[in-house]
């Protein structure tokens, strides 16, 4: 081999230790197609190897042969609120130990890229920042007044903006990273559903559902009722459970849907294995499905992703 035809590249990125005995966590985009991984902290270099690698959170758990590091000191997300500063760390461009300022401008939910680049786990009460973020800053934790790390930086705004930034809060964070470490995997729970986005009170009306529930704050007719089933992915536990393009979910355990984010909120408060019982109107029958949630696949099978479309 002609070693003057050969191209080696080098990539580096953020990453931060959360357990004294080698694990560090970073981005999949650090250790994609690595041949050679190394780690350098306090100016020395360790060989790293690949733990977990979960895409659909953007995450991916390393760890080195060492014990007694210090480990980031993890604060409370709950206790953090609009108009909070913030510091964020990487290391842009090969600049090790970058620190950029900024303030929590908004709390809200958000969907983090996933592997499709539309699909990720939906985040609830997700922070956003104002700190200027650049190219190689997924994962880079984000810090309070009293050092505390209390997010990571999951993705940045589109558009070309560089100073907007969508943070996982440090508690959720927190859960993910144990099930990597002590499960060697993260549960994304998953039915397998895409809604149907553009469902409306006509629509409803047309198919023989009629709208007569009563929203308690309001006093007033809710303007749709249920989740419309557009599609089912192939081998998902809600094609398994026998729901079919066309299904409504009126129900999930016995809780009125009223909205799409109703379903994906419940879904999302329970853990790989357990059951959901779903009230489906089909050609005007009311049917009871009972689903076994399952883990987020990353082939859908016979599905076109074409269309972006996030599944539940």
């Amino acid at each position: 081999m002609n070693v003057f035809q050969q191209t080696v590249t080098e990539q580096g990125g953020t990453g931060f230790i959360v357990r004294s005995d080698g694990y560090i966590l970073t981005s999949p985009s650090v250790v994609e197609d690595s041949e050679i991984l190394k780690v350098v902290h306090q100016g020395v270099e360790y060989d790293a190897t690949v733990e977990v690698v979960d895409k659909y959170y953007n995450l991916a758990l390393l760890r080195i042969d060492a014990t007694g590091l210090p480990v980031v000191r993890w604060g409370d997300s709950d206790l953090m609120s609009r108009g909070d500063p913030v510091v964020v760390m990487g290391a842009p461009a090969g600049l090790e130990e970058t620190l950029t300022y900024g303030f929590l401008t908004n709390i809200r939910d958000f969907r983090i890229a996933g592997p499709r680049g539309y699909d990720g786990m939906l985040v609830l009460n997700g922070f956003v920042i104002d700190a200027a973020l650049h190219s190689g800053v997924e994962t880079g934790p984000v810090y309070n007044r009293d050092s505390e790390m209390i997010a990571i930086v999951a993705r940045k705004g589109g558009g070309g903006i560089e100073n907007i930034g969508y943070c996982l809060p440090s508690n959720v964070l927190r859960g993910i990273v144990d099930q990597m470490i002590n499960e060697g995997s993260v549960c994304h729970p998953w039915l397998g559903v895409f809604p149907y986005q553009l469902y409306s009170r006509q629509l409803a009306l047309y198919m023989g559902i009629p709208i007569n529930e009563i929203d308690p704050e309001t006093a007033e007719e809710y303007d749709v009722v249920g989740v419309l089933v557009e599609l089912v992915a192939d081998t998902s536990p809600a094609a398994e459970a026998g729901i079919v393009r066309g299904d409504l979910i009126l129900k999930a355990d016995g809780v009125l849907l009223r909205t799409i984010k109703d379903l994906e909120l419940l879904i999302l408060n329970k853990n790989c294995g357990d059951t959901v019982e779903l009230s489906i109107v089909r050609n005007y029958e009311l049917l009871f499905v009972v689903v076994t949630i399952g883990n987020k696949q990353e082939d859908y099978g016979n599905i076109y992703t074409a269309w972006n479309k996030a599944s539940i």
